[in-house]
């Protein structure tokens, strides 16, 4: 480590003494984020005598700079930032920020070989400490650098710093030429609002690639940190940190015990990261924690020591894609929003480990001046960068779905591309990509010469949890004549809801959201029974109270994703269908049963009354009926339960597949845009009171209306002639 030595020892000063060191046409530099000094810049705000063409190196702004309040015109202070805070965000609307083009990791040799030697360099620390060395706290980055050459350096302690352990991660006071009072005022905290209902689809999608003893890096985003939540609801465990920025998400894994580093190369045992941003809670946290470990950006940051843990997992938000693969990750057109940071530092380190996995996330869609608009795109947005080139993204994940595009050529990638964009977008975008010879005709990447349908697969999940092994084929789909049958597949266990059934189940009924090819949905049990509810002795394997929200909160999420799903899901009931087993069957749209089938929601003759069941039950059927059943754990049989409507209707067993090849046979002929509305529309209305659903109904069925499969529907029974829908 290189240092420097001041040119006298160093003495207090006054931030107003401090102020006065700068003069017209001065470089100054202001660290990052927590880092950022806020009395200095007061006082250098309040000068009588302000100098003129201050230019102020930032990054990640957290405060309101005084500086730039209080010089409206620009004439005195300009703002040049790393990477853009929402605050630099809008200083650069005005025109007083300006963005520096980087890869985060390089930033300390830019000021060690580019950058002329700063005129003032000022950082927040810490006290100093006994070893005289004033602690940059929770921001390391490239401090060191700019430091070493600086003309001259000043420290604003601030007593509220947390002390974080780490590598360079700080300043001897023989480097330092000037230490001022910061107080001991709150830090900033960057709020972490509650992951939307895509960004918990999409972190879903990730989180089941994530195995144990994989190595995380979180960028920021409701994206990111919905993964981490979703890694903590799984029981995955054994997991390692090597990151840019350490957010909430990644300390609530740490607090619940699910990290450890051990299977780690590099700092086994550590949390490694450059910058902590987030609650205040994360703050105290790294305070003097040995956990932690504070480096400088270019050792995080770099590819070639990402690369040297196993299974790095890279985990970053895009804001745009165009179908080559392109990610336009920091600006709006020539509008510019955040920065590149390390998002493609850290895809590059991800693929080059060994077992690694770096994801790109987005949601499908956005809103802009009342309009929906798609973020998967045919090109971007004229004066849009490219943060992450074509040639390095590996899989990209939006609500719909998830695709790798390593090895796949410009029409392969077209195809699996479009397929992630909202349902209202494929149509526009497939055509505009065989306008421009994107995909080109008479070549197909669905089926090799002689396949034939239906298409048969097993799933595999890559989840591992509680230290078991994969789940293969714990869930089967068979597609056939736009049906998917998912197929509960433990007979020997009764098809019991384990953790990764539960896992399996919903990834497959998100994909089944974004297939355009999927029409309706069967649910059937492998074997003797249908579904003999939540695995018993699973679950008394893990004896503690967070452990069962987790599992029954994942239970319900699964349950609604079923009514969520734009087309009907039939249940196909044999057999029992007991305590969850039996919620499935009335979270189903419809469901058919053999009339030798049985149902009851038996948790309370094991000392459990079934609530999460009952929800779904008492939506089925008379509350007295539902009550019976809960209190008193009795079967009953399939024609009761055709009679009290918690089924549609019971068949000979010999005649059950036919019946439901009847049912679906009949829901495919009709048009899937009407059944899409509907579906919605009958679930939602049924919480409204009477006249707010009423006039829900009637924007649905106005909106249906104007449907191009109305319109041809209409026009073909006026007709008289079979209808073809386009949907």
């Amino acid at each position: 480590m290189r240092t420097r030595t001041a040119g006298a020892p160093a003495r207090a000063i006054t931030s107003e003494q401090a102020a006065g060191l700068v003069s017209s046409g001065m470089w100054l530099d202001y660290g990052v984020a927590l880092g950022q000094p806020d009395k200095f810049d007061e006082a250098l705000a309040a000068r009588a005598d302000p100098p003129s063409n201050v230019k102020i190196r930032t990054c990640l702004t957290m405060t309101p700079r005084a500086t730039i309040q209080s010089d409206a015109g620009g004439k005195h202070f300009h703002l040049f930032s790393w990477h853009f805070s929402g605050y630099e965000r809008r200083q650069h609307d005005g025109g007083c920020c300006h963005y520096i083009p980087l890869n985060l990791g390089e930033v300390p040799d830019y000021y060690r070989r580019f950058i002329d030697p700063v005129d003032i360099a000022i950082v927040r620390t810490c006290p100093i400490d006994a070893d005289g060395y004033f602690n940059f706290g929770v921001a390391n980055l490239w401090h060191r650098a700019v430091i070493e050459r600086a003309k001259t350096v000043i420290v604003e302690v601030v007593r509220s710093m947390p002390y974080a352990y780490g590598d360079q991660n700080g300043v001897h006071m023989s480097e330092v030429d000037y230490i001022i009072d910061g107080g001991d005022g709150p830090l900033a905290a960057l709020p972490n609002p509650p992951p939307t209902d895509i960004d918990r689809q999409v972190a879903r999608r990730i989180a089941g690639e994530i195995e144990e003893r994989s190595c995380l890096q979180v960028g920021i985003g409701g994206m990111p940190n919905a993964v981490c939540t979703l890694l903590l609801e799984s029981g995955i465990r054994r997991l390692g940190v090597h990151t840019e920025m350490l957010t909430d998400g990644i300390l609530a894994l740490y607090q619940a015990g699910r990290i450890d580093g051990a299977a780690k190369t590099l700092n086994r045992g550590k949390i490694v990261y450059t910058f902590a941003l987030g609650s205040n809670e994360l703050y105290t946290a790294v305070d003097r924690n040995p956990d932690f470990h504070c480096c400088p950006v270019d050792y995080t940051n770099a590819p070639h020591l990402i690369m040297r843990n196993d299974r790095v997992v890279s985990i970053n938000n895009t804001t745009q894609i165009d179908l080559q693969g392109q990610a336009a990750s920091e600006s709006d057109g020539h509008r510019h929003i955040s920065g590149t940071g390390g998002q493609l530092q850290f895809v590059r380190g991800a693929y080059a480990s060994n077992g690694g996995k770096s994801f790109i996330c987005l949601a499908s869609t956005y809103e802009k001046n009342g309009v929906r608009r798609s973020r998967v795109v045919l090109d971007l947005t004229p004066g849009n960068i490219v943060t992450t080139p074509r040639s390095d993204v590996m899989y990209l994940v939006t609500e719909y779905g998830m695709v790798n595009l390593k090895g796949k050529s410009v029409a392969e990638r077209a195809r699996a591309i479009i397929s992630l964009a909202h349902p209202d977008f494929r149509d526009s975008l497939e055509e505009q990509a065989r306008q421009h010879r994107m995909i080109p005709r008479g070549v197909s990447f669905d089926l090799r010469a002689g396949d034939q349908l239906p298409v048969r697969r097993n799933i595999s999940m890559n989840t591992v949890f509680n230290g078991g092994g994969a789940s293969d084929g714990i869930l089967a789909r068979e597609d056939r004549d736009s049906v998917a049958t998912l197929t509960l597949n433990r007979p020997q266990q009764l098809n019991a809801l384990s953790e990764s059934m539960l896992d399996a189940l919903q990834k497959e009924l998100d994909a089944i959201a974004g297939d355009a090819n999927v029409r309706c949905v069967v649910i059937a049990g492998a074997g003797k029974s249908f579904c003999a509810g939540h695995d018993l002795s699973e679950m008394r394997g893990n004896a503690r109270e967070s452990y069962y929200k987790a599992l029954f909160d994942r239970c319900g999420r699964m349950m609604q994703s079923i009514q969520a799903l734009p087309l009907p899901v039939i249940a196909r009931v044999h057999g029992i269908a007991t305590a969850a087993g039996c919620q499935l069957v009335a979270a189903c749209d419809l469901a058919i049963a053999a009339d030798t089938a049985r149902f009851a929601v038996s948790g309370i003759n094991v000392g459990l009354f079934c609530s999460t069941p009952s929800v779904a039950l008492s939506r089925n059927i008379s509350p007295k009926r539902a009550f019976d059943m809960l209190v008193t754990g009795r079967f009953i049989g399939a024609a009761t339960a055709a009679d009290w409507g918690l089924i549609n209707e019971a068949v000979p067993e010999s005649q059950l597949d036919a019946c439901i090849d009847r049912k679906t046979s009949e829901i495919v002929s009709k048009s899937a845009a009407a059944i899409r509305y509907g579906k919605m529309m009958f679930y939602r209305q049924k919480q409204m009171e009477l006249s707010a659903a009423y006039e829900f109904a009637s924007d649905v069925m106005s909106r249906n209306m104007m449907d191009e499969d109305a319109s041809e529907g209409i026009d073909a029974f006026l007709g008289k002639r079979r209808a073809v829908w386009k949907s």
